[in-house]
């Protein structure tokens, strides 16, 4: 497992996340699930905060 600021994430590969407000100060476990795009190397990322 890997325990990180989520906040000082924007350099290391997980930019543009929203409503971090929200999860503050509080431990969660972060999943991202992938679209998977035919032919791409990046795209789109469904971001997850499990909280408890």
């Amino acid at each position: 497992m890997r325990i990180v600021d989520l906040s000082q994430e924007i350099d290391n590969g997980v930019p543009n996340l929203a409503n971090l407000d929200q999860v503050a100060g509080t431990r969660f476990v972060f999943a991202g699930f992938p679209l998977r795009l035919k032919g791409a190397h990046g795209g789109p990322t469904r971001a997850v905060a499990i909280i408890g």
